[in-house]
């Protein structure tokens, strides 16, 4: 008897704890953690200080797994060392540095001496052409998205050499061009027309070359790039994870210094990652663009082959890196 009874609750009871099971699924299903986004890095870090910002806002989000940074224009050798010892004072030494081809230095380099003076072995790189088709080689189709915040002489030697391969990514999130408006003469302002951005202006042919790639593009012009780093956001991320911090804090010193523009930097560079991190930063256009030979980017008619954003969410922005801890 006492079993029939039990077996009598347990048949009112089981709708009960189903319907119960049916009301929480969703929720376990939300904590579920993400799988993260891979990405590479293409970065001409050094030439200013806003890549570094980019790196570290890449590094310290559990929702984003970086599988390469590039050393991309100018003293790709130097710019790689500075890579390795901030990545190694971040903890990740895990994370591969490979250097691109070497250029022209017409990026006016104002870390060089932090670079030099790096303590890390001068150990060679591995050639960053290689070891991107092979990391896309090696990973499922389009599950990589590349973070394009350097003039593109890298990039564009993976496309020429093996196009098929570098289809395989997901998308390209680059910085670069100036669709309506330009540089502003106070940090975290637009000028009221477009003028010559400088990834752009430094290598057109590649630029153009992207666009015509097959891969989707996303631009992240001066348009939607001016987010000022003021002296409390600074003071936030230099007290960030030491010793990472007081590496940015080195370097702002540096940047500050040999900067003609004031002391107050523009975070061009992590744009591009606050908006994979967070899609509400910008809204994206479809455009097609056209790059001059100087390098301007222009809105032509045709079909549309590249997202563009026009406007930013400053305050997302620096919410993003102001969380660094």
């Amino acid at each position: 008897p006492r079993l029939e009874r039990l077996n009598t609750t347990m048949k009112i009871a089981r709708p009960g704890l189903i319907f119960l099971l049916f009301l929480l699924l969703p929720l376990a299903l939300d904590a579920a953690p993400a799988q993260p986004q891979h990405i590479m890095m293409d970065t001409d870090i050094g030439g200013d200080i806003d890549d570094a910002f980019a790196l570290v806002l890449a590094l310290h989000s559990p929702r984003l797994q970086l599988d390469l940074v590039t050393a991309s224009y100018g003293q790709t050798e130097l710019k790689a060392r500075l890579l390795r010892h901030l990545l190694d004072d971040a903890g990740r030494p895990d994370i591969p540095v490979a250097v691109g081809p070497a250029t022209p230095n017409l990026d006016g380099f104002a870390l060089k001496s932090w670079a030099e003076a790096s303590p890390r072995p001068r150990t060679p790189f591995p050639d960053a052409v290689d070891t991107m088709l092979q990391r896309l080689r090696s990973a499922p189709a389009h599950s990589i998205v590349l973070v394009a915040i350097a003039p593109l002489t890298t990039i564009d030697a993976v496309i020429q050499r093996d196009p098929e391969t570098f289809r395989r990514l997901q998308k390209v999130i680059v910085m670069a061009g100036s669709i309506a408006k330009g540089y502003g003469r106070v940090a975290g302002t637009n000028s009221p027309s477009a003028m010559l951005e400088t990834n752009a202006r430094l290598a057109p042919q590649a630029l153009r070359d992207l666009l015509h790639s097959g891969v989707p593009i996303e631009m992240l012009p001066l348009d939607a790039t001016e987010v000022a780093v003021d002296g409390p956001l600074r003071a936030r991320l230099f007290a960030a994870r030491p010793p990472l911090g007081a590496d940015l804090q080195e370097l702002y010193r540096e940047w500050a210094a040999a900067s003609r523009y004031g002391n107050t930097p523009v975070a061009f560079d992590a744009v591009p990652v606050a908006r994979l991190l967070d899609p509400a930063v910008c809204q994206p256009r479809a455009m097609h663009l056209d790059v001059s030979d100087q390098g301007n980017t222009r809105v032509t008619s045709g079909p549309a082959d590249t997202e563009v954003c026009l406007s930013v969410d400053a305050q997302r922005v620096r919410k993003l890196l102001g969380d660094q801890r």
